[in-house]
């Protein structure tokens, strides 16, 4: 079916909002890897045109200093320090070189890694489809991002981001990530980390990242709401809070033969949450929570007007279980997750984008990585100057990392493409040339991580071959310019 059919020049159309008849109308004819490779290319369009027209922007910009006849440099020669009094430069020079910056860059110093790449993408909201370069300042690299600065960025950004101990999100008893509702952050701290993951989807930079499943639902296109039957909205929050939903599920099966269930379960309908930082007596009531009553570093939120003073019983048992179901997936967090979701739809949002189904959008986010083969790097490597799969100093090279620990097959691939696990697409997706960098030495190995290159002199025995490849691997950190 989509063999008949020019899918870039349809993408095309899309994008132009020319949409008739066509393929994108039938998400389902597409597989992961089809939307995979038209997400590519999509996010490649849009940056081009965003680049475009800061280029247009620019020069536009330098017509009409030339009409005007406005010498920028020698007014500052006159006046240094002193902005130009020109009207056109004066009240929205930086405007002016904002709009004709054709990227969106973020610089950031390795000590201050999340704070930094916060502050960047907060300041420069409105340019997430413009194409990234990542700079890491304040350490003396001069890198060139040419797309491995920006995987390195992310690769140790997003842990980070995403860790527990920084106060965005919570590790929930099934052990993924949820966003935590008694956060000390602000909501635009939520929607700035949202934009990052955003970015590095966008990107097409594999995250790796442990979000809950109920998570990525709320983060897809379509977005997602309580369904109807109880049955499936307990089997989503079973994937956020498998032990709370095991005893809802207890409470639903109870049998009064052996005592009444407001007796033996002793719940009113009310939750009460831990609120040690005090953060819900400081707020009031929202769209989708009440007000909190709170006592001794805890919050309690009523289920129906006057909860706490309506028990249990059998008879409103399932109305109870759904509603704490609801709470607890949809409600509790429910402003953090809006904020996720509105900066990771300013990155990610697109003709693509809305094509995935929430299953989808979870195996590009959240699929854990594949174990390496050293052979299976082996088999998809090529060769570049004078090196070639039976060259003896690139046997010498593969008999080493045959013997290499998993955790050294990571830091390999880590020190030649910037990410130590495999893309989504596997190996397929992985460039991993090895290319010679002249005669035997006591030179350490070197990479050019944007293109997947290993430079690697001819060393004459297995041993040294080892220890300078071990040396070079576990030591890696930083871009300079080669």
């Amino acid at each position: 079916f989509l063999a008949h059919f020019d899918l870039p020049r349809e993408l095309q159309q899309w994008l132009d909002g020319a949409r008739g008849f066509g393929p994108l109308l039938y998400p389902f004819a597409f597989s992961l890897g089809d939307k995979r490779r038209l997400l590519a290319a999509e996010a490649y369009e849009r940056m081009r045109r965003q680049y475009l027209g800061a280029h247009d922007r620019q020069a536009e910009l330098l017509q009409s200093q030339r009409l005007l006849n406005i010498d920028t440099t020698a007014e500052q020669a006159v006046r240094a320090g002193v902005m130009p009094a020109w009207p056109l430069l004066a009240a929205s020079s930086v405007a002016v070189a904002r709009a004709s910056c054709p990227y969106f860059v973020l610089s950031v110093r390795r000590a201050q890694l999340v704070q930094d790449a916060v502050d960047m993408v907060l300041a420069g909201a409105g340019r997430e489809r413009f194409p990234l370069k990542v700079r890491f300042v304040a350490g003396g690299e001069d890198g060139v991002d040419m797309g491995g600065v920006q995987k390195e960025l992310f690769a140790a950004l997003i842990p980070q981001l995403l860790a527990p101990d920084r106060g965005l999100f919570e590790q929930a008893d099934g052990g993924a990530l949820w966003p935590r509702a008694a956060s000390a952050h602000a909501l635009r701290d939520f929607e700035a980390a949202g934009t990052l993951l955003g970015l590095a989807f966008a990107n097409g930079i594999a995250l790796h990242a442990p979000l809950a499943p109920l998570l990525v639902r709320q983060l897809a296109a379509a977005g997602d709401a309580p369904p109807a039957d109880l049955d499936a909205l307990l089997s989503r929050v079973a994937g956020v809070f498998p032990e709370l939903v095991v005893g809802l599920r207890a409470l639903l099966d109870w049998d009064e033969a052996r005592g009444r269930v407001e007796d033996v379960f002793c719940r009113a309908f009310d939750v009460t949450v831990a609120d040690p930082l005090r953060v819900w007596s400081r707020r009031g009531a929202s769209a989708h929570l009440p007000r909190a009553v709170c006592a001794n570093g805890t919050a309690t939120f009523a289920l129906v007007p006057g909860g706490s003073d309506v028990d249990v019983t059998a008879a409103n048992r399932r109305q109870y279980v759904r509603r704490y179901a609801e709470f607890l997936g949809y409600e509790y967090a429910r402003a953090q997750i809006d904020a996720l979701r509105a900066g990771f739809l300013r990155a990610a949002d697109g003709v693509v984008f809305r094509m995935l189904r929430a299953d989808e959008l979870e195996r590009c986010l959240c699929a854990p990585p594949a174990p390496l083969e050293a052979c299976e790097l082996e088999r998809i490597a090529t060769y570049d100057d004078e090196y070639s799969a039976a060259h003896p100093v690139v046997r010498r090279f593969w008999r080493v990392v045959g013997g290499m620990s998993p955790a050294q097959l990571q830091q390999l691939l880590a020190f030649v493409t910037a990410d130590d696990s495999l893309p989504l697409g596997g190996y397929a997706d992985v460039t991993f040339v090895v290319q010679r960098n002249g005669p035997d030495s006591d030179r350490l190995p070197t990479a050019l991580t944007c293109f997947g290159r290993l430079l690697l002199p001819a060393y004459a025995s297995d041993d040294k071959m080892r220890q300078r490849l071990l040396t070079a691997i576990e030591n890696a950190s930083g871009f300079g310019l080669v």
